[in-house]
């Protein structure tokens, strides 16, 4: 079984997510999964499941950590709690993906 492909992904225009890794670039456009290797031409691959699945899911993701970060938040306040990291690298995360 394939893995999905590690971020971090990025926007490189308005539409076409990029990945780097290394001497190779992933491109995600509405054509489909390409990848640039080290000769810099575009090969289109097929999406394999992991990574459409991420894709797809994305926005729950988003949802249900922002739900999460919000609750823990509210209640390490209430209770005069200081967050712990794992809240804090979720804060993180979030504000990179609402472009903080």
């Amino acid at each position: 079984m394939s893995t999905p492909t590690p971020g971090p992904w990025r926007w490189m225009n308005n539409e076409a997510l990029v990945a780097d890794h290394g001497q190779r670039r992933a491109i995600l456009t509405a054509e489909g999964l390409q990848t640039c290797g080290g000769d810099g031409r575009l090969r289109l691959l097929d999406i394999d499941e992991p990574n459409a699945r991420l894709i797809a899911l994305a926005p729950d993701l988003y949802d249900a950590l922002k739900r999460l970060v919000v609750h823990d938040v509210a209640q390490d306040a209430h209770e005069g709690l200081t967050p712990s990291v794992e809240l804090e690298q979720a804060c993180d995360i979030l504000a990179k993906v609402e472009g903080q």
